[in-house]
């Protein structure tokens, strides 16, 4: 039976060097060979390349714009993994390769070789154990190596450095690492499979009048920055203000954990939660602290293992009126400058 091989390019930067390959596989009449084109390929900004290709008389497979911004509210590099993760599960799926062959390092490459690896496909990583110092390139090449089973590198040096990556991959450490690694990836990230909105269905309305703020104080915080993929660990205090009903105090704490289980900044994180709360309990007002430390730059970079970064988001009376800001803080003992 004939081997089924898919190859992805992207851009210009693996098109180029491969080129030769991909016409010598697309030729051959001993395998499958499929190509699809994505990335900056497709776009306008980048001179719209897969016309390079097709004049190359380079047979397509298909085309898939993972740039195109489906809100118009425009993209960022989190939008395009998670376009990449949505629009090509079905692909892995549907051609199911035998063999998946990668170049580069690009960050969109990343979540293509996770579906391949989730496929069960082996991976061909073309010129692994390059280094580029201070650039995310050179954290996403390495983590395509770990996930590769073949590897053709440039030089000895590069085969040295994907060796000693490798340690040795029969010991006994090592043979469950992998699926220990999606395991932990899919807790990580549960929070993209689960509605908040619906974790704050059910209010109770026998509270016998209450209509002062509720404060639920260092909820804990276990996110992954969306920049660097680095853990954010902190503490989040929360507070409404009821119209008519309450929810229970478990749900709090829910939503917090929800929307810390997805790749954030935490700006967004502060501000989502505030906001449905807010949306779906109708209350009169929402606050939202966190105040939390960053392992991108205590870790690396700047290296700073003191510091921590406090965020405050107010809706309604919380914003309105000073006076409930104020007592909202001396309760989380925040002081006010």
């Amino acid at each position: 039976m004939k081997k089924k091989i898919l190859f992805i390019t992207t851009s210009r930067a693996d098109y180029g060097p491969c080129k030769n390959l991909i016409s010598l596989m697309q030729s051959s009449k001993k395998i499958i060979f499929n190509l699809i084109v994505s990335g900056t390929h497709l776009s306008k900004s980048f001179g719209k390349t897969v016309k390079e290709i097709k004049k190359d008389k380079i047979k397509i497979y298909q085309e898939i714009d993972i740039f195109k911004d489906t809100n118009k509210k425009g993209l960022d590099d989190f939008d395009v993994v998670q376009n990449t993760f949505k629009l090509f599960k079905n692909i892995f799926q549907k051609i199911n390769p035998d063999f998946y062959i990668i170049y580069g390092d690009r960050y969109e490459m990343l979540p293509l070789t996770y579906l391949a690896y989730l496929n069960r496909s082996k991976i061909i990583h073309i010129n692994g154990g390059e280094v580029t110092f201070g650039a995310i390139d050179e954290s996403i090449r390495h983590s395509i190596t770990k996930f590769s089973s073949y590897h053709f590198v440039a030089n000895e040096a590069n085969k040295k450095r994907v060796i000693q990556m490798g340690e040795d991959p029969s010991r006994e450490g090592l043979l469950e690492t992998p699926k220990r690694v999606v395991k932990a990836f899919k807790e990580y990230f549960k929070g993209y499979k689960e509605d908040p909105n619906q974790i704050l269905d059910k209010t109770f309305g026998d509270v016998e009048g209450y209509d002062d703020m509720v404060i639920q104080k260092n909820i804990s915080v276990q996110s992954h920055c969306e920049h660097h993929m680095a853990p954010i660990i902190g503490k989040a205090h929360v507070a409404y203000i009821p119209k008519d009903r309450v929810v229970g105090l478990s749900k709090l704490a829910r939503v917090v954990e929800v929307f810390s289980k997805r790749l954030q900044t935490q700006e967004r994180l502060t501000m989502q939660i505030a906001n449905t709360l807010m949306e779906s309990l109708d209350a009169k007002g929402v606050a939202v602290t966190i105040d939390s430390t960053h392992q991108c730059m205590t870790m690396r970079g700047i290296k700073k293992e003191q510091a921590s970064t406090v965020t405050n988001y107010y809706l309604g009376q919380f914003k309105d009126d000073l006076s409930f800001q104020n007592r909202y803080l001396r309760f989380i003992s925040i002081a006010k400058d």
